[in-house]
């Protein structure tokens, strides 16, 4: 939910989540990031490293083009 609130700007709604989950010693679980490649799923965890900066370098060329067009 805090993630969610970062995404959106909304930082006072992001601090409080998280100072409630320090407040009841909430962990949170880290997420990972997946991707389809010639109909193969692939976790970037699990991914072989260079294919996986070469994925990750493409999408962050196509996320600022996208934020800036």
């Amino acid at each position: 939910m805090a993630n969610a609130y970062a995404a959106s700007g909304r930082w006072g709604d992001f601090a409080q989540v998280r100072k409630k989950m320090k407040e009841r010693n909430v962990k949170k679980v880290p997420g990972f990031s997946e991707i389809e490649v010639n109909g193969k799923n692939h976790t970037m965890d699990k991914m072989n490293p260079d294919l996986k900066g070469e994925i990750e370098k493409k999408l962050n060329i196509y996320y600022w083009e996208e934020l800036t067009a």
